[in-house]
């Protein structure tokens, strides 16, 4: 296996959140060290990092919060009690999507930790022996030559379309969660195969089970593709997606249509899929569907459920005020004034009727 250095070298700093608090016993707590993911470059070099300073000036603490690290940090106190010891993605992450952090305003860089090569390898069963070789069989083989990298947003990945665009090639990326994975599947395929990882909330059994069928298609008709998929909690769905589409995105993720969507569009972290409704006949067969999945002219998402929305009764409420449950629209409205007259005003409070008082609110009707 030949290996090239290709591009230019990277660098992981430390930073310190802001400019640290003067203090003549500084320090006189725990100093907080945050990194990326247990076992990636970043965490070795900071755990011998730490070892030094725990010896210079007390205890210190590794935290492995992976990808949204800077934004722990930048969120963090200006108290010198929190460090970042993170690669160029710092720097690098704002450039390409919208980050909740600012790096010059954030972070103040304090020095230079380590710098490691970024290095361009082949499987040995790839038909070259130098750089060139790999130049004429991309050119011979356009959008055919894969290559892997272990972050989306990173020195490697930057070296990689650079060394691209200079020799003008047409190669596809192949995302990884991590180095490790990267080296893995090129030693045993030449990054042939890769993971495709989704992001999913749906636990119901219904539209689960359509899902798993789905997956399991797609597993027998690509078997070189490792499919990861991360089945949340609902609710813990909704918080978990404003992290983990900026700091460590999945392939595919599940998310609401319309206006929840257009954020996520707005920020750039969806990516549009038009070419998929061509492809597939959606624009024809989805075509009721088509305008909650269109932003500013383009689709960014493919529908794969429904649900309905409905008005509820509850019979003990309607008992009280002499009402009858409503067979059509006209009855419905009819009963209000029913509700009126006994000073039954019923309201919902997030899809569960309450029932309203002169006194107030006398507890949660069940729907």
């Amino acid at each position: 296996m030949y290996f090239v250095r290709c591009m230019a070298l990277t660098a992981a700093a430390f930073s310190w959140a802001g400019a640290a608090t003067a203090q003549e016993n500084y320090p006189n707590k725990v100093v907080r060290i945050v990194t990326s993911e247990p076992g990636s470059t970043n965490d070795l070099v900071a755990r011998m990092v730490a070892r030094g300073l725990t010896a210079g000036i007390g205890q210190t603490i590794i935290e492995n919060r992976g990808g949204i690290s800077p934004e722990v940090v930048a969120r963090a106190p200006a108290d010198g009690y929190n460090i970042l010891f993170f690669g160029n993605a710092a720097w690098i992450m704002p450039l390409f999507r919208k980050m909740s952090y600012e790096p010059q305003r954030d972070l103040t860089a304090v020095s230079t930790g380590c710098s490691q090569p970024t290095v361009l390898a082949v499987h040995p069963s790839l038909p070259v022996k130098n750089v060139k070789d790999v130049i004429a069989l991309a050119r011979a083989r356009p959008g055919q030559i894969n290559y892997g990298v272990g972050a989306t947003i990173a020195g490697p990945t930057l070296a990689m379309e650079i060394f691209k665009n200079m020799v003008k090639v047409d190669m596809v990326k192949i995302n990884y969660r991590g180095t490790g994975p990267a080296a893995n599947a090129l030693m045993a395929s030449g990054a042939a195969a890769a993971d495709l990882v989704i992001n999913f909330d749906d636990l119901n059994p219904g539209p689960k089970a359509a899902f798993d069928a789905a997956i399991a298609k797609f597993k027998a008709e690509n078997p070189d593709i490792n499919v990861i998929v991360n089945n949340n909690d609902r609710e813990a769905h909704k918080t978990a997606i404003r992290n983990f589409l900026s700091a460590d995105s999945p392939d595919l993720a599940n998310w609401y249509a319309g206006n929840r969507m257009a954020p996520f569009v707005k920020a750039g972290l969806f990516e549009p899929v038009d070419d998929v409704w061509e492809a597939s006949g959606f624009n024809e067969q989805l075509k009721s569907t088509a305008a909650s999945m269109t932003i500013d002219g383009k689709q960014w998402g493919v529908p794969y459920t429904y649900y309905q929305w409905g008005i509820y009764f509850n019979r003990d409420a309607y008992k009280a005020a002499g009402a009858e449950e409503p067979k059509n629209w006209e009855e419905f409205v009819a009963n209000c004034d029913k509700f009126k007259a006994a000073a039954q005003c019923l309201v919902f409070d997030f899809c569960r009727p309450v029932k309203i008082t002169a006194h107030g609110q006398s507890g949660a009707l069940g729907a």
